[in-house]
């Protein structure tokens, strides 16, 4: 059965990066027989190879922390985001209403005006995780005030009912 690899933090993998550049000589396939065999760390060879090509990142960050900050996914259009949004706070300044329709629509207008893209689809998946980027929520009006004296004692009755 095959062994289970276990996660290093920083400090860890900050161990590996000096040793290679002391005792190492700079060669990180040396690394391995030393934290492999002689340590019985569950580490590959390959790991330790992308520690050493990420050493910068890997000093920078803190120490007991599992993964580089600034890694990950990016999202593919962040230009397109950036002025939208921009377009979502101009708006929303004004008192202006903003659906969810009308995001999907500025964007798709947008990719296809600055960056000629056509295959951009602003996806109802793709605006639920910009929303989420960008900390949007649309909320429903609820001001009470609005509403007339027979919807207001419909809704109470209604209420009143689900209560009971």
């Amino acid at each position: 059965m095959a062994t289970k690899r276990v996660s290093k933090n920083n400090l860890e993998k900050r161990e590996v990066v000096e040793w290679i550049e002391g005792t190492g000589g700079g060669v990180p396939t040396r690394a391995l027989k030393n934290f492999q065999w002689e340590r019985e760390w569950k580490v590959l060879g390959a790991q330790i190879r992308y520690w050493w090509r990420n050493r910068v990142a890997i000093t920078k960050s803190p120490a007991l922390q599992l993964r580089v900050t600034g890694e990950g996914g990016h999202p593919r259009f962040g230009e397109v985001e950036d002025v939208l949004f921009d377009q979502i706070l101009f708006l929303r300044a004004k008192k202006k209403k903003i659906s969810r329709q009308w995001i999907q629509a500025s964007a798709h207008e947008l990719a296809h005006a600055e960056l000629d893209e056509d295959d951009f689809s602003a996806s109802d998946m793709w605006l639920a995780h910009f929303m989420d980027r960008y900390g949007l929520s649309l909320r429903r009006t609820t001001n009470l005030t609005k509403l007339s004296d027979d919807e207001l004692t419909a809704r109470a009755v209604h209420f009143l009912a689900y209560l009971s």
